[in-house]
């Protein structure tokens, strides 16, 4: 009997969204892995993952609680009757990258021989430049319209009221009404609007600049070279969250930015973006 995986990732009316699914769902392209997706609605998903083992990812932001969210896998093995339950990406990654079951001579790494502590290093430059000011205006500013039905749009914005004080704390003055839609406090064309891409972009040009070294002369596209490597995979993963979360217009100015590097890496993924239900 062959090995069996099942990604859960968050369901939405745009077929995926989440930088640290995305990140999974590539890696397990990348290496070839057969799965099928188990799509839940964001109210569900802790009740769920408890009732297949699943491990909580971190405590809530509030203190209150365990936080139950996607990624998680569920492996039933060879010989094995109990599925394996892994949640969060990073032990889905390693997991996935050391388990015989899933790794042969011919089967690319996710973590090559020598590449662990300077991609450790680049992610975590990441936090600050890339991760950071992208969740803050993308996440909410697009992400409520996006998901399944009115009932997960109504947990989300409750529980993050609840958890993060309120939107005014989490993203100033203009959210202060956080009945309003994003479009309302962030519309297109505002320079509220044009003020948040600017951070965004100064953040993800100082990351461009490693992708620039690594394409200089004809090489790259990726950070070590033809290709890819967890890290990259972790940014490809905010660029499709992008993709995801607002206009094609707007989508389109991001892959210009930094002389068309992000185009590049877009353009390289086609096959790891392949969506697998």
């Amino acid at each position: 009997m062959a090995s069996t995986i099942t990604l859960y990732d968050i369901e939405s009316t745009v077929n995926g969204w989440s930088p640290n699914v995305f990140r999974i769902r590539y890696a397990l392209n990348y290496k070839g892995l057969n799965y099928r997706t188990h799509w839940l609605k964001f109210p569900e998903i802790a009740d769920y993952a408890k009732s297949i083992g699943a491990k909580p990812t971190t405590k809530l932001p509030d203190g209150s609680g365990d936080w139950y969210t996607c990624p998680i896998i569920q492996v039933t093995l060879p010989g094995e009757t109990k599925p394996t339950v892994i949640s969060d990406s990073g032990p889905i990654a390693e997991f996935l990258d050391t388990h015989p079951a899933f790794n042969t001579a011919d089967t690319p790494k996710l973590f090559p021989p020598g590449t662990q502590a300077l991609q450790d290093s680049f992610v975590a430059d990441l936090s600050g430049t890339l991760i950071t000011p992208t969740l803050l205006f993308l996440t909410q500013a697009g992400l409520a319209e996006r998901l399944a039905d009115d009932a997960s749009i109504q947990y989300f914005r409750e529980t993050r009221t609840k958890w993060f004080g309120g939107l005014t704390a989490w993203f100033g003055d203009r959210a202060k009404h956080h009945n309003l839609a994003p479009a309302e406090w962030v519309p297109a064309g505002s320079p509220e609007r044009a003020a948040a891409w600017k951070v965004i972009q100064d953040g993800w040009s100082k990351v461009a600049q490693t992708y620039k070294v690594a394409q200089k002369d004809g090489g790259g596209p990726w950070l070590t070279g033809s290709k890819p490597v967890y890290a990259d995979l972790i940014v490809l993963a905010f660029v499709a969250f992008v993709q995801s979360t607002v206009s094609d217009e707007e989508f389109a100015k991001v892959l210009e930015w930094d002389d068309g590097v992000w185009k590049t890496l877009w353009d390289a993924s086609a096959q790891l973006r392949v969506q697998k239900d």
